[in-house]
């Protein structure tokens, strides 16, 4: 930020211009298998979000059939969101659903929340092979309800692809 604008501006100008930065982002891309939709909660709270119904916004993904994304790494801004409604406040398991050869294996990644400060990471390991589909939780992520985005990027450097991924489940914690 350019110095001593915060001396130059008023708390509504400066709220104005974070607004106008962040609408500045790119669209995501359009893909074929793709189909960006919000995800709502399953009867149990459980949160699904495929690959199918998420925004891309990097350039080296593609869909694997309608069933799964294709991630090849081309930079620290890849990163795909979905919207979600989220029925209830609390802790949710991130379960997360992928396939991985031993080449790309423990490449790290983020779950976040949108403009807030709940964020998982990890490293996702070989599964033996691009056939051989695993689903594991890998940590915890605190929600609030209602309408969130859910980001999931690379956390660092990353092997050319970084997964087959299916997709992510958000299940609530007993209470």
């Amino acid at each position: 930020m350019p110095e001593k604008l915060d001396e130059k501006l008023d708390l509504q100008q400066m709220a104005d211009l974070f607004a106008f930065i962040a609408a500045a982002q790119a669209p995501p891309r359009e893909v074929p298998g793709n189909s960006p939709q919000l995800v709502t909660a399953a009867a149990d709270g459980s949160l699904k979000l495929r690959a199918a119904d998420c925004e891309i916004y990097a350039p080296g993904v593609t869909m694997g059939g309608n069933a799964y994304l294709v991630w090849m790494y081309e930079g620290p801004n890849d990163h795909v969101t979905w919207s979600v409604d989220v029925p209830e406040s609390g802790k949710y398991e991130v379960w997360i659903e992928w396939s991985q050869v031993d080449e790309y294996a423990d490449n790290p990644i983020a779950v976040e929340v949108e403009g807030g400060s709940s964020r998982l990471t990890t490293a996702l390991p070989s599964t033996g092979g691009w056939g051989n589909v695993r689903r594991e939780k890998f940590g915890d992520l605190m929600l609030e309800s209602g309408r969130r985005r859910i980001i999931l990027r690379p956390d660092g450097p990353t092997a050319r692809e970084v997964s087959d991924l299916r997709g992510l489940e958000l299940i609530p914690t007993a209470k």
